[in-house]
């Protein structure tokens, strides 16, 4: 590594560390001359490092949130270079002082990265806020801003998870793709090793969730195409298009849902509205469409009507007893 190279480092690293250094502090502890400072200040801004000088503050700093951090390393490259000091200090008589302290300069900045990149994952995790179970089985809020963090780094993730159809616990690993909300609850798409498939995992249902070392690639897995059709998380493998009339008195307040799906609506001269939307799954779009009660008709498919009857019938035979 030549020498100027080093001190280039150097000088971005006292820079990122210092706003506002001058200039005889840089030639003093780089052991410059004035000339050979103008000389890498001029360097570094043709190498795209926005190095200014600040007229108040009479030092250098950096234009914007400029810092000096590695590539984006795999967890292996970090872990090699990180090793590398130990063995340089077993040879010490092979490299000079200055390749020793670009070395440490680099795996300090890399430190950086990594605190920044955590603490903005707890960050995030502090500003949601979402609702519990009736039962807590796990504490989702702790768990999201290491979900955060693996998604950001692509790295597998060792979990612990509850599967309410077995009632049974499972540790599985797991490449984490999306978090998605849905009803005021946090659910996880990503890939299961143990299903070898693609899977959904409600956050409030794992125990424990570790990084691992290892990292992935999403490849041509598409988040759109996954959730086509799906009125919220239940997934099915049919196609069904319902047909629904919501009264003038509840028209206003269906068009104002946030939905994951988007239906297709017709508003109606006496102010009413018709609805019509493709699901695969049957069973979430009817729990919303019941909170509308008699105000709400499914016309299509004719089957549903009957199922809808018969479910009427089912609860007046309940409280009439």
């Amino acid at each position: 590594m030549s020498a100027r190279l080093v001190r280039l480092l150097k000088m971005i690293t006292y820079i990122q560390n210092r706003p506002g250094i001058t200039a005889r502090e840089l030639m003093n502890r780089l052991e410059i001359s004035k000339r050979t400072l103008q000389r890498d200040i001029q360097a570094l801004g043709e190498a795209s490092v926005p190095v200014i000088y600040d007229e108040e503050e009479r030092g250098y700093k950096y234009l914007g949130r400029f810092a000096l951090f590695p590539l984006d390393w795999t967890e292996a490259e970090r872990r090699a270079f990180y090793m590398l000091p130990s063995f340089l200090e077993k040879m010490p008589n092979m490299f000079t002082p200055e390749t020793l302290d670009a070395i440490d300069k680099v795996i300090s900045a890399e430190g950086k990265k990594r605190v920044v990149d955590e603490s903005t994952a707890r960050r995030w995790a502090e500003a949601i806020h979402t609702g519990t179970s009736a039962v807590q089985t796990s504490s989702s809020s702790r768990f999201l801003s290491i979900l955060l963090e693996a998604i950001h780094h692509r790295r597998t993730i060792r979990a612990k998870y509850y599967t309410q159809s077995r009632d049974a616990w499972s540790e599985r690993n797991i490449d984490p793709y999306y978090l998605i909300p849905r009803e005021h609850r946090f659910y996880l798409v990503g890939y299961c090793h143990k299903q070898k498939e693609v899977r959904m995992f409600r956050l409030s249902r794992f125990d424990s969730i570790k990084l691992l070392p290892q990292t992935f690639t999403i490849n041509d897995f598409d988040l759109e195409k996954y959730m086509k059709h799906t009125w919220s998380i239940l997934r099915g493998d049919r196609t069904i298009r319902f047909k629904v009339h919501f009264s003038p008195s509840v028209a206003k307040y269906v068009k104002e849902e946030e939905l994951f799906l988007r239906p297709v609506f017709s508003e109606q001269t006496d102010g009413s509205l018709l609805m019509e939307v493709t699901v695969n799954h049957d069973q979430e779009f009817l729990q919303w469409l019941a909170q509308y009660g008699e105000h709400a008709e499914i016309l299509a498919p004719l089957s549903y009507r009957k199922k809808m009857r018969d479910q009427l019938k089912s609860w007046l035979t309940l409280y009439e007893k």
